[in-house]
């Protein structure tokens, strides 16, 4: 398990409060793309440096959802969509939306896009204040369909170490119901000098969320981020894949690994969990003194818990689910 103790800063921004005229939406308001025709020209609304062919491709827009990032100075309103694509729409093709909440399909709030330390201060203290209160937090994320698929693309192509945790080990890291394998990522992304690797991007995700908390923590939930652990890649498996989970051994004793264990289940506060690619399933929370949370399992959600409080389960619907986890520790 490898951890980082010297996050850097990065720039994001967060949501704030929008107006009721579509003609004055906030920026980070949430937005519904709405009266279009069947589909348009992506031409016609995607930014420039989008690919060609994504360009030259016919869009069904209707019903897509994002952010505001920005208002053009000819009346135009720059969305930040779910899909991780950037549109330039006139604001009578925007309307405000409320998701639903967590339990019900929806999320607490939306990933930030680019831009002022407001934002990134109301997106902090919402995420905080769902911690706080119901000891998660669901994000919705901007994330590319062509960034998770060229993630599950790389787990594929063998240059992971897939194996089984211990025994023992197991639950504290996979939860109950765990049939899958992990790999542990090598380098963590603040670590490069450059992203290099599809799972970069994904990774980058939990660097910032862990930056996020530095400031706020020690107030709001009661503990001092000290570190986070490097990413773990998870997957589903039979057993006949990867064989049987294998005791703690005199071994790994002596090598210090049930050490590292019990130091992990001192200092884990929040677990990172980043549903990249699948069609489905459950996500459940099992607080110590609270009943059972269910949360429908969508890629592209970011699920942050307490980890020191709630045990978990998660149980996918599809055999090329996968998932990157990690954890904020003290």
């Amino acid at each position: 398990l490898k951890l980082y103790f010297a996050l850097s800063p990065v720039k994001c921004r967060t949501r704030m409060a929008a107006s009721r005229s579509s003609s004055e939406l906030g920026v980070a308001a949430l937005v519904e793309l709405h009266g279009f025709p069947d589909d348009v020209s992506g031409k016609e609304i995607l930014q420039d440096n989008e690919a060609e062919e994504l360009k030259e491709s016919r869009l069904r827009v209707n019903g897509w959802r994002g952010q505001v990032v920005q208002h053009h100075r000819d009346g135009r309103v720059l969305v930040e969509t779910f899909k991780g694509l950037r549109v330039l729409v006139a604001p009578e093709n925007l309307k405000e939306f409320t998701p639903q909440h967590p339990e019900r399909g929806g999320f607490h709030v939306a990933w930030p896009p680019e831009g002022s330390m407001e934002s990134l201060a109301q997106f902090t203290a919402t995420a905080v204040d769902a911690l706080a209160k119901d000891g998660f937090c669901v994000i919705q994320l901007p994330l590319r369909e062509d960034v998770a698929l060229d993630a599950a693309v790389e787990v594929k192509c063998g240059r992971y170490r897939w194996k089984r945790l211990r025994r023992e080990f197991e639950p504290a890291y996979l939860g109950r119901h765990q049939k899958c394998k992990t790999a542990w990522l090598e380098e963590m992304v603040e670590e490069k000098e450059e992203m290099d690797s599809p799972i970069d991007p994904l990774d980058l995700y939990l660097a910032r969320f862990t930056q996020f908390l530095l400031p706020v923590a020690p107030f709001a939930l009661d503990f001092v981020p000290h570190s986070r652990s490097s990413g773990m890649l998870r997957v589903p498996s039979s057993a006949q894949e990867v064989g049987p989970a294998e005791a703690v051994t005199d071994e790994d004793i002596a090598k210090g690994l049930v050490d590292e264990h019990v130091d992990y289940l001192r200092r884990r506060k929040l677990c990172m969990f980043l549903m990249v690619d699948g069609s489905g399933g459950e996500l459940s929370l099992y607080p110590k003194d609270g009943d059972q949370i269910t949360l429908s399992a969508e890629a592209g959600r970011l699920v942050v818990f307490r980890h020191d409080r709630i045990s978990y389960a998660y149980r996918p619907d599809s055999e090329d689910d996968l998932v990157l986890q990690g954890w904020v520790l003290t």
